[in-house]
């Protein structure tokens, strides 16, 4: 409908003029690869009112640009408010053929990675943590807190940004991730903050599912020592404790055969 002369040099051409491109859908003028997420992003506007920023390469020329936006009600309806940004620490020439090595390494990670700010929202998530979360995008992910997913009572996300917070790094944080399919999987954080106190936080998750006995040997195992609590005031510590070993030996020797 209408746009400032920054976006028309944005978009098109500086001698181009508000006219030429009233009326144009602007998906044209956004890179192919980014049109998804903007469509995401345009959904999630007209569901909540508003959306955070995602990073977006504009015109012939696919610079980058930081796009957030909003819902306006005017006559006849709403309409959006895009609002784009420069990201000038992105804007330094690159050859198209030489992705970033590090952007690229991140990307095709066997873990999940996030990186998120100080309040654990989501800046930036891998297609491996896409997949633990059962997302289809990483619109879908852009913006949300961590803690959507990081579920599991005494290691959620409060636990994690507070040992962060105290350590500076997290190792061997053990929780559970829920998917939006509603599929739990036991994964194994590592976490640390950027240096000079930016507020940036890399997230690894590990799926440790794999490590974790069978169901029916741990819940085997499991009801068989529940049974040694009923015997907690009535036995002696010593009779307990054979017991208990005698149990377990069991089972293992079960197990070898």
């Amino acid at each position: 409908l209408e746009a400032n002369r920054t976006a028309i040099e944005a978009l098109n051409s500086p001698r181009r003029r508000n006219e030429d491109i009233a009326g144009r859908e602007l998906l044209h003028d956004i890179a192919a690869e980014d049109r998804d997420a903007v469509r995401e992003v345009l959904a999630r506007i007209r569901e909540r009112g508003k959306a955070l920023s995602i990073l977006v390469h504009l015109g012939p020329e696919a610079k980058p640009w930081m796009l957030r936006g909003s819902l306006m009600t005017a006559e006849p309806g709403h309409v959006f408010l895009l609002q784009f940004t420069a990201a000038t620490e992105l804007s330094a020439p690159k050859d198209k053929s030489e992705p970033s090595t590090v952007e690229e390494l991140v990307e095709h990670l066997p873990d999940g990675f996030v990186a998120l700010d100080d309040a654990g929202i989501i800046r930036h998530a891998n297609q491996a943590f896409l997949d633990l979360v059962q997302l289809g995008s990483k619109a879908s992910a852009i913006g949300e807190s961590l803690g959507r997913w990081l579920w599991q009572p005494g290691a959620d996300l409060n636990a994690l940004l507070s040992n962060i917070q105290r350590h500076k790094t997290v190792r061997l944080f053990t929780t559970s991730i829920r998917g939006e399919l509603g599929t739990e999987t036991e994964v194994e954080i590592s976490a640390g903050t950027g240096e000079g106190g930016l507020g940036h936080i890399g997230v690894l998750l590990r799926n440790v599912a794999r490590r974790l006995p069978s169901g029916s040997e741990s819940d085997f195992l499991r009801t068989a020592l529940g049974s040694m609590s009923e015997q907690i005031g009535k036995s002696s510590l010593r009779q307990l404790v054979k017991n208990t070993v005698g149990v377990v030996e069991q089972h293992y020797v079960k197990q070898a055969l």
